[in-house]
């Protein structure tokens, strides 16, 4: 009898040996969200000293399949302010937790990872509430705050100049030989209307397409019976839009090009509209109210 349960204790041990942990070499931060570091390179400083983080991370799940999410699948660059974050998940504390130069894995529930404030979007179809997903990080930067203000200003010179490249391009691909109008937006005519135009402060009744200058639609009235009705002048509409709409008649259509500082500024509206996006507006003035 002794032997046999000798035998079977030593069976057990041995199965529960061979059953590996699945937080094995992770360190708990919260209930939610465990932290792995691949490389520790350990500089001293910390993201908690720090005030902008720069790095590169990509997500998976648990047995280290990729989501079915472009975004999330191809990996996504990280640049994270930390001076001011009020953002106080698991995943968050266990950013503060590496150094630059570090590689780690944060293991964080698939619930609380989608609802982080920089995702806030639905969980995938394919993946459980309830399981893990693993994202990889590598930090590649840590910068004080003098650091972090030549960098922000090195960074909106680029996207800045960049800006100003694709919108001159653009309008020599499509040979638009117009000169700008207003505070700067191209209108073209493909349909001439008749009568007077619309004054700021009056309604107006428009069919319209917004498309951002590379060709993504944005917004679209036309799959509806009823046009759209604003104010002229009023923040319904870009500034550009507003400007373009004043010139134009009623029963015209125009194609109103305006560039970024006019529509969505340098902050765009993602995760819709990224920053410095030059928009194009096909709009057809239905009646002035």
């Amino acid at each position: 009898m002794k032997i046999r349960l000798l035998i079977l204790l030593i069976l057990l041990t041995g199965y529960a040996s061979c059953r590996k942990d699945p937080m094995q070499g992770f360190t708990r931060v919260t209930d939610d969200t465990y932290l792995k570091f691949i490389h520790n390179i350990d500089t001293g400083v910390k993201g908690t000293d720090a005030y902008l983080l720069l790095g590169y991370a990509q997500a998976l799940n648990a047995s280290d399949s990729l989501l079915d999410n472009a975004f999330l699948r191809d990996g996504f660059y990280l640049q994270v302010p930390l001076h001011e974050q009020r953002d106080s998940s698991g995943f968050m504390k266990a950013l503060l937790m590496l150094s630059a130069g570090d590689s780690a894995i944060i293991r964080i529930k698939a619930i609380s990872f989608f609802q982080l404030p920089a995702f806030n979007q639905p969980i995938p179809e394919n993946v459980d509430t309830l399981s893990y997903i693993n994202v990889y990080i590598r930090i590649d930067n840590l910068m004080n705050e003098e650091q972090t203000i030549v960098w922000n200003e090195e960074k909106e010179n680029q996207e800045r100049a960049y800006a100003y490249k694709q919108f001159q391009d653009y309008l020599r691909l499509n040979a638009i030989t117009e000169e700008p109008v207003g505070s700067g937006i191209y209108l073209i005519t493909e349909r001439e209307g008749k009568g007077k135009s619309p004054i700021y402060g009056s309604k107006v009744a428009i069919h319209f397409m917004g498309i951002t200058i590379t060709g993504n639609e944005i917004t679209n009235s036309y799959p509806g019976v009823e046009p759209y009705v604003f104010e002229l002048g009023s923040n319904a509409v870009p500034q550009g839009m507003n400007e373009g709409i004043a010139r134009m008649k009623k029963g015209g259509k125009y194609r109103i090009i305006v560039p970024y500082y006019l529509a969505y500024g340098k902050d765009g509206m993602p995760p819709l509209i990224p920053p410095y996006t030059h928009m194009i507006y096909i709009v057809e003035l239905i009646d002035i109210l």
